[in-house]
């Protein structure tokens, strides 16, 4: 791919490239499935850790992101993105049936660009046609077939951010930034060794040492490349992995805090509300909106 130089410039990808970096980028899908939910009136907030496609089948939601308040109704698509808090409520309280898709992007040095694509665009939009429906409910009906279910949902998401991406790169193309094959290596390794020791503190020394190479290396390699420090970077796959615990267990924030190798349940919940902005305790109470 033509998209890097090697002289520290940045380069914007033309609307013609956008299928190429969607052949590079990695779509990971986690979870999928209908969320019926009788939604109330009074606005309530939630955090994620990963993304989130909601396809809009019955009711009216208000979906507010910094402040800024979005309508969805039937037939609408909401692009959610982690590390973010959202609130919500219903125009018209009453039924809320929509279909959920949870998924998340690798490799990670791409994360940054994918995230800018997100964060830069609306949180609802509403597909040209019927597709992108269609092609949602067909893998619903089919989700309990193995074979082939992957790969329908990874169409589905690609079509979805194909179509997303190219509204939004016609109005302001996504600007790559430059990424050797060794920064590359250094993140995925990174990446790789805190997964392996999340129930661990997480030490900038320890990393270095066991890449073989300098503190400073780690920390300019994440900081050009993801244009955060690995410290930061590493602290959300740990609030990821908090998160998912959470929602899906009915361990106490202590015991959590444990299992991840922090020092307490405020460490935990200190951190937590930083990354998401709610507590644990609102992430868990609010899990019912996209459970």
């Amino acid at each position: 791919m033509a998209l890097q130089t090697t002289h520290g410039r940045t380069m914007e990808i033309p609307r013609d490239d956008l299928s190429d970096f969607f052949e590079e980028l990695q779509l990971r899908p986690h979870g999928f499935g209908e969320l019926q939910s009788t939604c109330s009136a009074i606005r309530e907030n939630f955090a994620l850790s990963q993304y989130v496609l909601v396809y809009l089948l019955q009711g009216r939601l208000n979906l507010y992101r910094n402040g800024v308040r979005h309508c969805a109704e039937q037939g609408d698509v909401l692009l959610l993105g982690p590390f973010a808090s959202y609130s919500a409520d219903c125009q018209n309280a009453g039924e809320l049936c929509c279909i959920c898709l949870y998924f998340d992007v690798g490799p990670d040095y791409l994360r940054r660009e994918f995230a800018r694509l997100v964060t830069d665009s609306r949180l609802v939009f509403h597909p040209e046609d019927e597709l992108i429906g269609r092609m949602l409910r067909e893998a619903l009906g089919h989700r309990e077939q193995r074979e082939g279910f992957s790969r329908t949902v990874r169409n589905v998401l690609e079509q979805v951010l194909m179509e997303l991406a190219g509204e939004i790169w016609g109005e302001r193309p996504l600007i790559r930034l430059p990424c050797t094959l060794q920064q590359q290596k250094i993140i995925q390794q990174s990446a790789r060794y805190v997964l392996e020791n999340i129930h661990r503190p997480v030490r900038i020394r320890d990393i270095a040492a066991e890449l073989q190479i300098s503190e400073s290396r780690l920390n300019k390699t994440f900081n050009d490349v993801l244009g955060m420090p690995p410290s930061r970077y590493f602290m959300n796959m740990k609030m990821k992995r908090a998160e998912e615990l959470l929602l899906t267990t009915d361990k106490t924030v202590e015991e959590i805090s444990g299992m991840l190798g922090l020092s307490s349940a405020f460490h935990l919940s200190r951190v937590f509300k930083e990354t998401f902005g709610a507590a644990p305790s609102e992430a868990r109470k609010a899990a019912k909106y996209l459970a």
